[in-house]
């Protein structure tokens, strides 16, 4: 690195400016993404400082292959992916040829993963990952791509409700509050069940959960009034509220503030012990493209806008709003008060039964 700043650093950085900039005051009380927006850009300008004098600097390198399998909703929260896609010259830097492969959600990329088809995956969630270990223990997270949780709960917009306090008043009347997910172990119906715990209730009682598969299908039913709400990731949830299709509620980010890691890359122990140069190429690859997506806000933020394939298809306000409140964990290690939530709720809501030990889900050695 130039300039003597340690990633020691950095990462007190990241997490340490979340604090000052007051999470807990912020995520405690407050139910809007402008609160968020404050506390992510005061990280994000602070870590932004320290990178523009650091680099991951890639020495003169032989060529290598890494087969990547990325999943649908970790290309859409982990938004810098957009500059992974577009912007070749940094793989070609770190001498990286990247087979490039997205699959609808965190199971498939693990089946590519335990089949050989993939040498790493990601971003995928922390809390599916660790529900695979438990039938797969030879899988590893190599590193955690954020802080925070970037989900929400939006509600339709011919629904009465404006706050969990109206949940909670609704439930105590009496009212079952209908809630889509996808499919049954899926991370939105974890969330669902979530709801239901921090709304003070159960799934069954004052939460009736209602699996619709497809998002364009619980979107529809939203519309159409047949469930109150969703939860989801964050970045759909914006571009329907900014369509009129509903409102946000909720940020779990509320909650747990930094408290919680959404997403991860992970590997397998055969493969970090027969190539591990490719993984740490990899994520040193990585931390070249967030650098990226952080210095080159206006260019990242077009990027956002442009129609899939090539981008996610956001408004401007969309992808500047999103742009603000996601916060990279640039180093990727990872938080122990946010895994021990991982954990608890990943327990609390019997995603998983019997996982390993928190120290055996990751590996530092190629941070």
């Amino acid at each position: 690195m130039k300039g003597g700043v340690s990633r020691r650093s950095v990462i007190a950085t990241i997490v340490g400016a979340a604090v000052v900039a007051g999470v807990g005051g912020y995520f405690a009380g407050s139910t809007t993404t402008r609160a968020v927006e404050r506390v992510a850009t005061t990280v994000t300008e602070r870590v932004r400082e320290i990178l523009t004098v650091t680099q991951t600097v890639a020495p003169k390198l032989e060529p290598i292959t890494i087969r990547w399998t990325n999943t649908q909703g970790g290309r859409g929260t982990t938004s810098s992916t957009v500059v992974a896609e577009n912007v070749k010259e940094i793989a070609e830097r770190h001498a990286l040829k990247i087979e490039y492969n997205v699959v609808r959600g965190t199971g498939e990329a693990v089946r590519e993963l335990v089949d050989g088809r993939a040498e790493i995956i990601g971003p995928s969630t922390v809390a599916g990952l660790v529900s695979a270990m438990e039938q797969n223990p030879s899988i590893q997270i190599v590193y955690f791509t954020d802080i925070g949780i970037y989900s929400s709960l939006l509600v339709g917009s011919n629904t009465p409700y404006k706050s969990l306090d109206d949940l909670r008043k609704a439930i105590a009347e009496g009212k079952k509050i209908k809630l889509g997910f996808s499919r049954p172990g899926s991370l939105s119906h974890t969330y669902v069940l979530m709801l239901a715990t921090i709304l003070g209730t159960k799934v069954g009682e004052g939460i009736e959960a209602v699996s619709l598969g497809t998002t364009d299908a619980i979107v529809a039913a939203v519309t159409r009034g047949e469930v109150d709400g969703f939860p989801w990731t964050l970045d759909l949830h914006l571009d329907l509220e900014e369509k009129g299709l509903g409102r946000i509620i909720f940020l779990f980010n509320d909650y747990f503030g930094t408290k919680w890691h959404e997403l991860a890359f992970a590997t397998t122990e055969d493969v970090m012990k027969r190539n591990p140069e490719v993984i740490r190429r990899f994520i040193n690859y990585w931390r070249d493209v967030v650098r990226y997506y952080m210095l080159n806000r206006d260019k990242a933020i077009t990027l956002m806008m442009e129609s899939p394939p090539k981008g996610l298809g956001y408004s401007r306000k969309v992808a500047e709003r999103y742009y603000d409140i996601y916060i990279h964990n640039y180093f990727g290690a990872p938080v122990k008060a946010a895994l021990e939530n991982v954990d608890y709720w990943a327990k609390q809501t019997g995603l998983v039964k019997n996982p390993p030990p928190i120290e055996k889900w990751y590996t530092t050695e190629f941070l």
